[in-house]
């Protein structure tokens, strides 16, 4: 632009010159031209600023990651859209402290920002400023506008090999005949069962019409049923560093892989991570590939935290009542963890590899 400008200059400057060597009406009006026209440029440049209305639309809200992303910003004021030339934004992925590097193409009617998300997770992209030129492209203005999309980017899936996935047989898992009992006064469960009672009983859940026809007092046992489902611990760790943004991506890929096993056979499942933000368990529960997805974009916003498989076993165990089945939980980690026989660690299992062991080891 401001070679435009010097250009611009050294031209009316020689156009002055010839006006005074030449007395001349066709150079007068070339004078008259070199001056009027850049105002006028000027003026519809700024009525343009005035009237920017901007939209902003995704090509596409959710996509693999490695799959470019397409913004899609246009100026509902059609006069003036054509002198919106170039962005500003802001392009961050959850939970790493670095901008993402982004294309900006001038298209007609439109500008589309072109971004390659290496991480997978939640993109946030966040529009900033534009700058609108004169159709000469000396003058600039510069609108301030705070336009935010996020885009869900999923991470990579891994499939198991065929002759695994054509000959598997899962048995559907449902509702089992363990419960887990509740002692809350206030509680809404089903009664399961009818027993003496014990100190600590709520009054409330004493059955006084069965209570007077004999000597002791009868209480009515709240409780629901446990679900029998495949647990997946998934160990997600904060993000420090680059490097440990690309661990996490690979956490993402093994958990969502895993999680397809039991999705694509309609196998009751959840993830349970460790909320350090809230300091309890997060349960994601799935049992088809809508629901797996879904699971998976929910646990992308879950930030990690040391210790949290630790944390998600030892609330299990108390949870469960000591019920739930070791043997159908699995942990997928970057630590060495030794409570559970299937745990996997990706810094030195390969997620095809873990992917495969789940046929073998839960096949029915």
């Amino acid at each position: 632009m401001n070679k435009r400008k010097i250009g611009y200059i050294i031209c009316l400057i020689s156009v002055i010159w010839l006006n005074v060597l030449f007395v001349d009406y066709s150079v007068f009006v070339l004078l008259v031209m070199f001056i009027c026209l850049p105002i006028i440029s000027g003026i519809f440049m700024r009525i343009s600023w005035l009237m920017a209305n901007i939209s902003v639309s995704v090509e596409k809200e959710v996509v693999i990651q490695g799959q470019e992303v397409k913004l899609l910003l246009k100026n509902k004021n059609r006069l003036a859209n054509i002198l919106v030339k170039h962005v500003k934004a802001k392009a961050t992925m959850s939970f790493l402290e670095k901008d993402i590097v982004y294309k900006t193409i001038d298209k007609r009617k439109r500008l589309v920002i072109n971004i390659n998300p290496q991480h997978a997770g939640i993109l946030n992209v966040n529009i900033k400023e534009l700058e609108i030129y004169d159709l000469f492209m000396m003058f600039c203005g510069r609108k301030n506008i705070e336009k935010q999309v996020n885009i869900i980017v999923m991470p990579k899936i891994l499939l198991a090999d065929e002759d695994r996935r054509d000959v598997s047989n899962y048995e559907k898992i449902g509702v089992s005949q363990d419960y887990v009992f509740s002692y809350e006064p206030n509680d809404n469960t089903e009664v399961i069962d009818l027993r003496p009672y014990r100190q600590g009983d709520a009054i409330n859940h004493i059955h006084w019409n069965l209570s007077t026809i004999g000597d002791d007092y009868i209480v009515k046992q709240y409780g629901s049923s446990i679900e029998s489902k495949n647990i997946i611990v998934a160990d997600i760790i904060p993000v420090e560093n680059e490097e440990d943004r690309y661990m996490l991506d690979k956490l993402y890929s093994a958990l969502y892989s895993v999680g397809n096993v039991f999705a694509e056979n309609g196998i009751l499942s959840e993830f349970a991570l460790w909320n350090e933000e809230s300091g309890q368990i997060e349960e994601l529960v799935f049992d088809d590939i809508s629901s797996l997805n879904s699971a998976i974009y929910n646990l992308m916003n879950v930030k990690g935290s040391y210790n949290g498989a630790e944390n998600v076993f030892e609330t299990l165990e108390q949870q469960y009542d000591n019920s739930y089945y070791i043997e159908k939980t699995t942990c997928i980690t970057v630590n060495d963890i030794k409570e559970n026989n299937n745990v996997y660690n990706i810094r030195n299992t390969e997620i095809k590899d873990i992917v495969n062991n789940m046929y073998d080891v839960f096949i029915n």
